[in-house]
């Protein structure tokens, strides 16, 4: 059997209301679906700043992808999980 691919992905979010609960809820969605070993790091930009502005983040909740490369971005709440994966460049269990 393959390994699995591993992808690391970050998400920034602005305290803990409902949109960054759905977006957070989405992504943890949209890795059980995936082929891929997902790890997920909340970033909090209420309690991190320098994080964000570091990685250029303009609006929230965004998730960025660095592993595997290339990076890749996306902004919003997640909720259209075949349009996120497919930016992300994630594959879908669905899709094998």
């Amino acid at each position: 059997m393959a390994e699995m691919k591993k992808t690391i992905l970050k998400i920034f979010v602005t305290g803990d209301g409902p949109t960054s609960q759905k977006a957070i809820k989405n992504l943890h969605a949209l890795c059980a679906q995936s082929t891929h070993e997902c790890t997920i790091d909340v970033v909090n930009i209420k309690d991190a700043p320098d994080a964000a502005r570091n990685a250029h983040i303009v609006v929230t909740p965004t998730v960025i992808k660095d592993t595997p490369g290339p990076t890749r971005r996306f902004v919003g709440d997640l909720s259209e999980t075949k349009h996120v994966m497919k930016q992300l460049g994630i594959e879908s269990v669905a899709e094998h």
